[in-house]
């Protein structure tokens, strides 16, 4: 029989082949503010994504139970995705947060909404801060908590 191609290698460690990571891009998902009017201003956005990262950082340091999807790598990470998706993809991926409604998705949604505004991805920006409002109101701000609950206590 002919079939199937398991091709490449011997019984090594499976690795993630998304067309994402490969860098293949195919039709016109490709990612936002990748276009030449950002070339120019790309340092300046580095500069301000480091900001938010290490404010980031602050506003969430040392609360144990949201290190783990809110520490440094987390902007990071977010960072990456909106640059290496493309609208549609980004699109689902702000569907999939707020379809999940995890422990997280409020913190992750405004961090996704937030990046994807200063990477110049205003319609799903404005896609994902609508999400993040439903998100609120469903379950709540944790970030309205924390300050409810030090300036009352």
């Amino acid at each position: 029989g002919g079939g199937g191609g398991g091709g490449g290698g011997g019984g090594g460690i499976a690795t993630r082949r998304s067309r994402r990571l490969a860098g293949v891009r195919g039709g016109t998902d490709t990612p936002c503010g990748s276009g030449a009017e950002h070339d120019n201003t790309e340092e300046a956005r580095n500069e301000v994504h480091e900001a938010e990262a290490a404010a980031h950082r602050l506003r969430h340091a040392g609360e144990q139970e949201r290190v783990s999807v809110v520490g440094t790598a987390s902007y990071q990470h977010t960072l990456m995705r909106v640059r290496t998706m493309g609208p549609d993809a980004l699109s689902r991926r702000c569907k999939a947060i707020e379809r999940a409604k995890g422990k997280h998705a409020v913190v992750k949604m405004r961090l996704f909404a937030r990046v994807l505004f200063l990477e110049g991805c205003e319609a799903v920006a404005e896609e994902a801060a609508a999400s993040l409002e439903r998100l609120v109101a469903a379950l709540g701000d944790p970030e309205a908590d924390e300050e409810l609950a030090a300036v009352s206590g």
